[in-house]
């Protein structure tokens, strides 16, 4: 069962965020929404890309900057600047949101 109403899955489009696990929908406009869970973790290595706020609702996020490790728990939220390179650790069973200053930040699947 998702921890996302059922109307996230019939009326938002999935963003194409190559995460192993992910369950994901987006909405963009002039910033690209990612709503998020997923259930077994994952990792993304490190990578830049422009502003990114994100707040956990569920679970834990570990996030590495210039060196420093740091974890957010439920109802912590972090950013990361434009261009500053980064890490991720989503340890399973976390769901958030995460906002992107970018629109196009991952392709969209429509089907």
């Amino acid at each position: 069962m998702s921890y996302y109403p059922k109307f996230f899955e019939t009326t938002m489009p999935k963003p194409a965020v190559p995460m192993s696990g992910l369950i994901a929908h987006t909405m963009s406009d002039r910033v690209q929404v990612i709503f998020y869970e997923i259930p077994e973790g994952s990792a993304a290595g490190e990578h830049v890309n422009c502003d990114e706020w994100g707040v956990v609702i569920k679970g834990e996020v570990s996030v590495t900057m210039e060196g420093e490790t740091r974890t957010y728990g439920a109802g912590e939220s972090f950013f990361i600047p434009d261009g500053v390179p980064h890490s991720l650790v989503n340890h399973p069973g976390v769901v958030g949101i995460t906002v992107f200053d970018d629109p196009e930040r991952f392709p969209v699947n429509r089907d």
